[in-house]
């Protein structure tokens, strides 16, 4: 079958899902395979093939497709274009630009909407590393090119391709489609350009994974030191409406510590991601001073787009950040959120006809989550340099009514390595990040804790548990509380839940939109931590030595302490060792008056 013949006709339509009888003069159609549906050419993937029957996803709107229209197939499967200019776009779950098509057809994609996904007119400049005569395979670099002001693109061999420079082009300015390179490989000669394709089902190979063993930061106290999460970790963030999941999201586009941020908006509101979007334009890189586009890809598949192409978008995000990670970069994929993509799986498969699982979910749910979450990872890439690259995917959860025992919250559990549980009480009492510790784990703080060790200070991990059996002894204070009332407790246990308060005050919370607050380094919340936590041993020493607990809870200490959160790192290491005096000077002062 050649591209665009006739594969078939339509027989039915049932929403997103379309059954096509096969050609039978023309080659079957194979699972997988883009397809296009009717005269208007709208995009499909081939997602399940019975005797001379096909069953097509359709990605975008099939109002006013009827019986007998024609369906061409490609013999290709549903990828994405990968190479110079990426950064910087806006695209939806299918890869299509959306600027470039706004300015076509408006604010609305019409169906059959077409835009080239790399820009075929722009130019780019090539620096040759490879030479003629050299043996090439999969992921060497055959150059360099300044995508911009900040980060620089290998264009690599792509996979599956393997051979000897025949020619290779001089320095100079390409187009993505343009030959850069001849290779001659066992089935001849391949000729290569900036940029080719990949389909997004099928994850992108590399040497070895290795253990994930470096802290990633995203400036965020309580989830950096309490629930931290590797480079090249798997993260779960759960929670209900109203919990800030959306808001965490966006702090974590601005200030994870990675090369290259990828968001994927996945049935989220339209008015979310027009927020995102010009927060992305106005917000500054921390590390670089450029807009945050210059190291951003946004896919936006807002939930009034054809649901069908939810499905799409994740792995969209994934085969774009596999394709920078093979590059040596640290990439992050934000997904927000699983669960309208699990819907989107769960309309398809009844669509379908498919034998419903758990609260109607497909019963291949548990395998297509773990295997999107798979893509995960930090690995040494293809390629003869032995480079290291991360993929770090932080994915939200969206339960109905914040319930973690629904389907697609248990099944993501099963792979995640992190839990960030969102807590709707919390996030009442205007706590942010609303972070329930009990609710929250992470299995990288064996992996993190040589980080922090070298790079902060060793006492980190003592510092660390110190305050989280602090804050599970508030937790059990305050039920008991509940029952007996405040005045029912002893005076040694009114100042452990005063410093505990303290704790959540200013370690704890953090404010999003303090020009300081909203970012803390992994110096500062080690200093605020350790603190927090000299300041709850003085209290526990001087309760020891006779000092009554008032003058304790009355401390004017306390109010210092919360004001240092908002000072910046240059002037926070002073304060941290003269604070660090005060605090003993104090307890030396009350013991002698209660001596």
């Amino acid at each position: 079958m050649s591209v665009n013949e006739l594969a078939g006709s339509i027989v039915g339509v049932s929403g997103p899902v379309v059954i096509m009888k096969m050609n039978r003069e023309a080659n079957p159609v194979m699972m997988n395979e883009l397809v296009f549906v009717s005269e208007r050419r709208l995009i499909g993937e081939v997602g399940d093939i019975s005797g001379e029957y096909a069953t097509i996803e359709v990605y975008e709107d099939t109002t006013g497709l009827s019986r007998n229209e024609p369906v061409y197939g490609s013999r290709e499967l549903f990828s994405v274009r990968l190479g110079p200019g990426l950064l910087g776009s806006i695209y939806d779950g299918l890869q299509r630009p959306l600027e470039s098509i706004a300015q076509e057809t408006g604010s609305f994609i019409q169906p059959g909407a077409r835009a080239p996904r790399l820009s075929k007119e722009k130019k780019w400049d090539f620096e040759p590393v490879a030479e003629g005569g050299e043996r090439l395979g999969p992921g060497d670099t055959l150059g360099l090119v300044e995508e911009n002001e900040i980060i620089k693109h290998r264009i690599m061999v792509p996979p599956g391709v393997e051979g000897t420079v025949t020619n290779i082009s001089d320095e100079g300015t390409f187009t993505v489609d343009e030959t850069i390179a001849v290779l001659r490989t066992r089935s001849g000669l391949t000729q290569l350009s900036l940029s080719h394709s990949w389909p997004i089902r099928r994850a992108r190979p590399y040497n070895r994974k290795l253990a994930p063993n470096e802290q990633l930061i995203v400036g965020q106290r309580v989830l950096d030191t309490m629930v931290p999460v590797a480079k090249g970790g798997i993260v779960a963030v759960a929670g209900g409406f109203g919990t800030g999941k959306t808001i965490l999201q966006h702090q974590l586009a601005r200030y994870v510590d990675a090369d290259i941020v990828i968001y994927v908006g996945c049935g989220e509101r339209g008015n979310e991601i027009s927020d995102l979007l010009n927060k992305f334009s106005e917000f500054r890189d921390p590390k670089t001073g450029f807009p945050l586009l210059k190291r951003s890809i946004v896919i936006a598949n807002t939930s009034n787009m054809p649901v069908a192409a939810r499905e799409a978008s994740v792995y969209t995000g994934a085969t774009i950040a596999e394709y920078y990670r093979d590059m040596g970069y640290d990439v992050a994929l934000l997904v927000d959120s699983t669960s309208r993509w699990a819907e989107a799986l769960r309309e398809i498969s009844s669509r379908q006809g498919e034998l419903p699982g758990e609260e109607g979910y497909p019963p291949y749910l548990a395998s297509r989550i773990a295997r999107f979450y798979g893509r995960a990872g930090k690995v040494e890439t293809l390629g003869t340099e032995g480079r290291i690259g991360s993929l770090s995917l932080i994915a939200s959860v969206s339960p109905s009514g914040g319930d973690f025992s629904e389907p697609v919250t248990q099944k993501t559990l099963q792979v995640a390595r992190a839990f960030w549980a969102l807590d709707p009480e919390l996030a009442y009492r205007r706590h942010y990040p609303a972070i329930n510790l009990q609710q929250s784990f992470s299995f990288y703080v064996p992996s993190v804790e040589f980080y922090w060790y070298e790079e902060v200070n060793e006492n980190w991990r003592k510092v660390r548990d110190s305050a989280l059996e602090l804050y599970g002894e508030k937790l059990e204070l305050e039920r008991v509380a509940r029952l007996v009332g405040v005045g029912a407790l002893t005076g040694s246990e009114r100042v452990v839940l005063r410093n505990a308060e303290l704790l959540e005050e200013v370690f704890l919370k953090q404010n999003a939109l303090h020009p300081v607050d909203g970012y803390c380094s992994p110096q500062k919340q080690f200093q605020l931590l350790d603190l927090v936590m000299a300041f709850h041993r003085s209290c526990v020493e001087a309760l020891e030595k006779g000092v009554l607990a008032e003058p304790l809870i009355e401390s004017p200490l306390r109010k210092e302490l919360e004001s240092l959160k908002f000072l910046p790192d240059d002037k926070m290491k002073e304060a941290y060792w003269a604070m660090g005096a005060r605090i003993r000077a104090h307890l030396m002062r009350l013991v002698r008056m209660h001596a």
